[in-house]
């Protein structure tokens, strides 16, 4: 009996192939492991592909956040017709990070930014957060856009682990709030544009109790009342500066 048809071979030649299958699957869930966070949120690829295929080549306003940024139409909201849309729906703040190039392509004078619960709820630190949002303000800025920073929305006490994200929030909108550079709530939209500096606005307090499942979208339409009717009365008479 030759080797090759030995039992000791088979046996061999079976711990080889378990051997491989074994490596092949570690190596796949390794790579899966690696991909990006934002990335694995399905409604990133297909929005980024959409601003590809969007013709708009200029925006004084851009909102950067996730679904309850996405989820509004603000020309209708503030009565403009110079605002672009770039939030997506359950991104990340590093995800925001990561496709400013979108936000460029419109030379926008101001950029709105929300977001960071979605962080929280990935398991993301408040640590992790506050870098994003430093990397986000600074390129920004670099490129000459005013960063204005909207505190990150609070979830109602129904919605799980309440009590601790909240208590996250709590952190991360401190930290916002007086972070060097930045100027709190009471703003003009002109005194954005002549300082330019990085601007801090409270959206809303506490939400109460609801049983709607993502209780952060009740805010929403309380969101876009804040800015239409307090400090976005600004807003809806900024006008491009002449060039």
């Amino acid at each position: 009996m030759s080797f090759f048809n030995s039992t000791s071979f088979r046996f061999i030649h079976i711990a080889v192939v378990l051997v491989a299958a074994g490596f092949s699957l570690y190596s796949g869930n390794l790579q899966a492991q690696q991909v990006a966070p934002y990335l694995k949120n399905k409604n990133y690829g297909i929005q980024l592909g959409m601003y590809d295929l969007f013709t708009s080549t200029q925006a004084d306003v851009i909102m950067l956040g996730n679904s309850l940024t996405y989820n509004a139409n603000w020309n209708e909201i503030l009565n403009r017709s110079n605002i672009a849309n770039r939030g997506i729906a359950s991104d990340i703040t590093s995800g925001y990070l990561h496709r400013l190039e979108y936000v460029y392509r419109l030379k926008p004078r101001i950029c709105f930014i929300e977001g960071g619960v979605n962080d929280l709820y990935s398991n993301d630190s408040v640590r992790n957060i506050i870098r994003n949002y430093v990397g986000i303000i600074d390129s920004l800025q670099s490129h000459y856009v005013v960063p204005v920073i909207q505190s990150t929305l609070f979830v109602a006490a129904k919605y799980p682990q309440a009590r601790e994200k909240n208590k996250q929030t709590q952190t991360l909108n401190n930290w916002l709030r007086n972070m060097p550079g930045s100027t709190r709530s009471s703003f003009s939209i002109s005194m954005c544009l002549s300082q330019r500096t990085a601007f801090f606005a409270t959206i809303l307090p506490m939400m109460e109790s609801t049983s709607t499942p993502r209780a952060t979208h009740c805010g929403l339409p309380r969101l876009g009342a804040f800015w239409r009717n307090t400090n976005c009365e600004t807003v809806q008479r900024a006008k491009p500066e002449s060039s």
